[in-house]
Order: C-alpha cells, then sequence, then structure tokens
C-alpha cells in the first residue's frame, strides 16, 4: 500500500495534506495488522488455563456445603445447573482464545482475507486524476478545477481477480452481491 502511495505521489501531483493522510492511514492499517499477528501468536499460558480449572473444581465442590441449610435435597440439582455453566463457560472461554482455525466456531479468516484482497485490487486498479486530489468529489466521481469529465474507477480484471472472486462466491454462496 504504501509503495502504491508512493507510486501515486511520484507521477501525479498530489496534495501533501492528501498525502500525509493516506500515509496515516497506511501507518494505522499496518499496526493493526501487527496487533492482530500479535494477539493470534500469544496464547493463553497453560500455567493460567490450569489455575482456572482448579478453580472452577473448587468452586464446584464447594457450592454445596454452602447451599445445604437452604435447600437441603434440591442442593443436588441446583449444583448440577450451577457446575453445567460454570464449566461451559470456562470451554467458552478456551473456545475463544483462537477464534481463527477450521473449526466450526471459528471466524472465517479466509473471507475475510479475500474480501480485503478484493478491496486492496479496486484500490490498486483504480487510476488516479491527473490532478486535484484534495479537490475530487467522490459523489460525483469528477474533479473541479482542471480535470474535466468524469474519473472513473477502472479495475483490471486479472487471473489473480477472478480466482479470489470464485473463492469468495464459492464461500460466501449468496451474499456475492455484497462483494461487487
Amino acid at each position: 500500500m504504501s509503495a502504491y502511495v508512493e507510486h501515486v505521489r511520484t507521477t501525479t501531483p498530489i496534495d501533501t495534506q492528501v498525502l500525509t493522510h493516506l500515509l496515516t492511514h497506511v501507518d494505522t492499517f499496518t499496526s493493526i495488522i501487527s496487533a492482530c499477528e500479535r494477539l493470534l501468536r500469544t496464547p493463553i499460558p497453560l500455567g493460567y488455563q490450569i489455575a482456572i480449572c482448579r478453580l472452577v473444581w473448587f468452586f464446584i465442590l464447594c457450592v454445596p456445603s454452602q447451599m445445604w441449610r437452604e435447600l437441603r435435597w434440591w442442593t443436588v440439582l441446583v449444583t448440577v445447573v450451577i457446575a453445567y455453566m460454570v464449566f461451559a463457560l470456562a470451554e467458552v472461554g478456551l473456545e475463544i482464545e483462537n477464534p481463527w482455525g477450521e473449526g466450526p466456531n471459528d471466524l472465517d479468516l479466509d473471507r475475510y482475507c479475500n474480501l480485503l484482497a478484493l478491496d486492496l485490487d479496486e484500490i490498486m486498479n483504480t487510476i488516479p486524476p491527473k490532478k486535484g486530489w484534495s479537490k475530487f468529489d467522490i459523489s460525483t466521481g469528477s474533479a473541479s478545477g482542471s480535470v474535466s469529465g468524469a474519473v472513473t474507477p477502472t479495475p483490471a480484471a486479472t487471473p489473480r481477480n477472478w480466482g479470489v472472486l470464485v473463492d469468495v462466491g464459492a464461500r460466501l454462496g449468496a451474499d456475492i452481491g455484497d462483494v461487487a
């Protein structure tokens, strides 16, 4: 992305404020990707998992002694329900430790990456206006001043785009309208 911004800077006259704004967004995007990579590669330490498991068991074994005076034999049923909820909560914590993967409850990272690749290809293949980036009107698609007519994005149809479109179409099914 920064190489593309540098290419646009060297080939077209661009306002310094717009250039600074674009580079700031590229930097922010890079920081976000780096943070996501760190999250992906930092699992919960094994010691924490063992401690959580032991605390859950200790809590479940202590609950009946605290409820026996009030509930008597209903304590067994209430303890089973509480144990189910606490163990389920502990399992959810382990499941969301790494939300990206191939399991049924995992986020479809491939889909997000393919959609991002489509967006980036569209950005990279859009012909920038020759002059007046700061005066470019997105709503009309034209630039005021010395540039005449509308500037329309013309993404190049490459085999890479076709493969991504086919893959995203296969994954999304009926949602292919959201991609285009």
